[in-house]
């Protein structure tokens, strides 16, 4: 066994349960370590690690002996079945509310020692999800986010876009379907960069999107009324004939009541038509 400086040097064996560093209030108690003070492990060994701290270099295992996946920095696993192997990130923030728990990916060109600039079409970091195929896990996840820069870097130009990946059922290949850009005034937003990719929502009662037949009144354009307790003063409803009838007319929305329903209208007199209709409400 390696000495411990400055501290009681005991030889590690099954037979001691617990080991304590540098803290005599829990000597050989419960805990199977107890470390009071900071600890650097691998290529860090004889560096000054943070108070109380630890800094590990090379492969942290925790709950497997074997490194799973290759050249990972860290694997977290939990063989017991029916269980989760969770993550929690707490942040207690006393007064200033702006602050809040925060996952950060960085990424560099070059190296440690003399990092570059990203350059454009750079990933500056990935989340994504892999699974269990019957003989294997996925060596690619199936699922994921990405985060990618849209220009060369500098100071002053650090341009970059989200992505959103899956996998399409009955395949193994992963596309963009869709990524969140603001490269230009005209170009910001939401864009769907998969074809045969779309917009999907769900219809139904009080959904965001749905269908509504016109009605014939007697020597009166036609009118239905469709409740809704999501319309709200400021929604934007979008009309479209979607199955004419009756002789189609020109639609508009004549009257709305937040919270309970809007009425659309035809021009014409006789108009049956099945008309679509679309709510979407203004950002904030």
């Amino acid at each position: 066994m390696g000495k411990i400086a400055n501290a009681l040097n005991l030889p590690a064996s099954s037979n001691i349960q617990s080991l304590t560093l540098g803290n005599s209030n829990n000597f050989l108690g419960t805990n199977t370590l107890d470390c009071n003070g900071s600890a650097a492990f691998g290529i860090f060994a004889g560096i000054a690690a943070p108070t109380n701290g630890v800094t590990i270099g090379g492969f942290l295992g925790l709950g497997t002996a074997n490194q799973t996946l290759s050249n990972s920095t860290a694997e977290f696993v939990m063989p017991t079945a029916n269980t989760e192997c969770n993550i929690y990130f707490t942040s207690y923030v006393g007064s200033v509310g702006s602050n809040g728990t925060s996952l950060i990916l960085r990424s560099a060109r070059g190296t440690a020692s003399t990092p570059t600039a990203n350059l454009t079409r750079s990933t500056l970091g990935f989340i994504g999800g892999n699974g269990y195929t019957g003989k294997g896990f996925t060596t690619t996840s199936k699922a994921a986010v990405l985060f990618v820069t849209t220009e060369d870097w500098s100071d002053t130009d650090n341009g970059a876009s989200i992505s959103f990946q899956a996998t399409r059922s009955g395949t193994t290949k992963t596309s963009t379907i869709a990524q969140v850009i603001n490269t230009a005034a005209s170009t910001s937003g939401v864009a769907i960069s998969n074809e045969g990719s779309g917009l999907l929502i769900k219809e139904g009662t009080n959904a965001r999107m749905g269908r509504a037949t016109l009605v014939s009144i007697l020597l009166s354009p036609s009118v239905v009324t469709v409740f809704n307790n999501t319309v709200t003063a400021n929604t934007e409803i979008f009309l479209c004939s979607n199955i004419p009838s009756g002789g189609p007319g020109i639609l508009s929305v004549i009257a709305r009541t937040a919270g309970v329903s809007f009425t659309i209208s035809s021009s014409a007199i006789g108009d049956t038509s099945v008309v679509s209709w679309l709510l979407i409400e203004p950002s904030p």
